[in-house]
């Protein structure tokens, strides 16, 4: 394992840290009566300011952004150490506080809090019309938004921190435990530990009990929300730290320690292993000088760097890519 992937490790560990805090925060702040008293009164509006859906509630995310951000510059700096000018070898530096760094900080910060927050927003209408649509009792309601308290005395479970569509599985594979129906067993992110007492009821053709359907529940959310972090996580930080690396580049040209065709980047799929996409495979090898983009084989967009969606890059070609942009100096021709 390369320092660059520890680097990448520890990064995503802290994102998905702050995903998975920032959900319990809002789960564990939540006040069961009141937010059972304001889905009686069909206030979804009011459910979602009494739940903090609002951009500091994520705050953590976007510290975590950021330090992975630096550390990719930081990174990128020291792996070229010194380079050669007239006047002598100059160490190669990053600086947080350029208009570009600032500008990619601001931008990628804003879409990641904001998409959050909205998806919540979307999550939580929907789950509460069609609750209050069904005549789902109140408490039910909001005990399926903010989870039931385990023994630890904290919430788990719950729909807070899932997508729309993925409040759309939990849904259906509690309908499907309602009715004994089997394709429950299809769902990847069930807890398969409890197949056998599941498994024991449908053969029987035995009602499950409310507290054997909630249980199953929650752990699938538990396990959807757990997924939905990794992605997250894996997703963000490591653009963060390839645009990093890409940035400490872009600030040595415009300090005149570099030329741009001196400075070329390599695209590398990290190989066929099965997870990697084909449009990715039959990149490898392109090579671009540095303020190039890369262009995409089989759909729209370029990227400067695997991971970019500053120039079109659609989400399938970005979320959860492996990639790297080996970035080669020629510091002969320098």
């Amino acid at each position: 394992m390369t320092k660059l992937d520890i680097i990448g490790n520890e990064q995503e560990a802290r994102m998905l840290r702050a995903f998975l805090d920032a959900v319990s925060d809002i789960k564990n702040r939540a006040k069961l009566t009141q937010l059972t008293a304001i889905i009686d009164r069909g206030d979804i509006e009011g459910a979602i300011r009494l739940l903090g859906l609002d951009p500091a509630s994520f705050e953590g995310m976007d510290e975590s952004l950021r330090q992975s951000f630096r550390r990719g510059g930081f990174t990128g700096a020291a792996q070229f150490g010194s380079i050669p000018t007239p006047d002598g070898d100059v160490i190669m530096q990053f600086n947080m506080r350029s208009i570009a760094a600032e500008e990619w900080l601001r931008v990628n910060s804003s879409n990641l809090i904001t998409d959050m927050v909205e998806g919540q927003k979307e999550m939580v209408r929907e789950v509460l019309s069609d609750d209050l649509e069904q005549g789902i009792n109140p408490r039910q309601s909001a005990l399926n938004l903010i989870g039931r308290m385990d023994n630890t005395g904290k919430r788990s479970g719950g729909f807070i921190g899932l997508t729309p569509q993925q409040t759309g599985w939990v849904s259906s594979a509690r309908q499907e435990l309602n009715d004994l129906n089997p394709n429950y067993f299809t769902r990847k992110l069930r807890d398969k530990r409890l197949d056998s007492v599941i498994r024991k009821a449908i053969n029987s053709n035995t009602a499950l009990t409310p507290a054997q359907i909630n249980r199953a529940v929650t752990r699938l959310q538990g396990r959807t929300l757990k997924y939905r972090g990794d992605v997250i996580a894996r997703t963000e930080s490591i653009n963060a730290l390839r645009a990093g690396q890409d940035e400490s580049i872009s600030q040595a040209i415009e300090r005149g320690e570099l030329e741009a065709q001196d400075a070329k980047g390599t695209w590398d799929s990290s190989g066929p292993d099965g997870r990697t996409r084909d449009s990715h495979l039959l990149m490898e090898g392109q090579e671009r000088m540095h303020g190039v983009p890369f262009d995409f084989v089989l759909s729209v967009g370029q990227a400067m760097f695997p991971g970019d969606d500053s120039l079109g890059a659609q989400a399938k070609e970005l979320i959860q890519c492996r990639c790297r942009k080996n970035t080669t100096i020629d510091f002969i021709g320098r």
